[in-house]
C-alpha cells in the first residue's frame, strides 16, 4: 500500500474544507461529500461544518490507487481493426459511416 504524508518542513494546514480538498483532489465538491457521506473520507464536524484530517484525506488518496491488471493475450487474436460500418440513407441505400484500417 503507498502511504502518502506530508514533509514536515511544510507549513501543511491540519484540516481542509470540503472545497479546499476538491481543489486539490480537482474533484467537485458534491463528490467530496459524498465520499465522507459513503464513508470513504474520514471527517469531523464541527458545529456545522466539515473538515477533513490532512492524514484523512492522504488516507483516502492512499486507498484509491489503482493498479493496472495485465493484459490478457488471446492465442490466434491478432491486433483489431475496424471495419467499415453503413447505414442507410433517406433514398433506402447504404451508404459508408466509417473506414478505418
Amino acid at each position: 500500500m503507498i502511504e502518502f504524508k506530508f514533509p514536515e518542513s511544510l507549513d501543511v494546514p491540519m484540516f481542509y474544507s470540503i472545497d479546499d480538498v476538491a481543489r486539490l483532489t480537482q474533484l467537485a465538491p458534491r463528490t467530496v461529500r459524498r465520499a465522507i457521506n459513503d464513508g470513504e473520507l474520514v471527517a469531523c464536524q464541527l458545529r456545522r461544518q466539515f473538515r477533513i484530517p490532512a492524514d484523512a484525506l492522504c488516507a483516502w488518496a492512499a486507498a484509491s490507487v489503482v493498479t493496472p491488471r495485465p493484459a490478457i493475450e488471446r492465442p490466434g487474436a491478432g491486433p483489431s481493426r475496424l471495419t467499415t460500418t453503413t447505414s442507410r440513407s433517406t433514398t433506402g441505400r447504404l451508404r459508408p459511416l466509417m473506414d478505418a484500417r
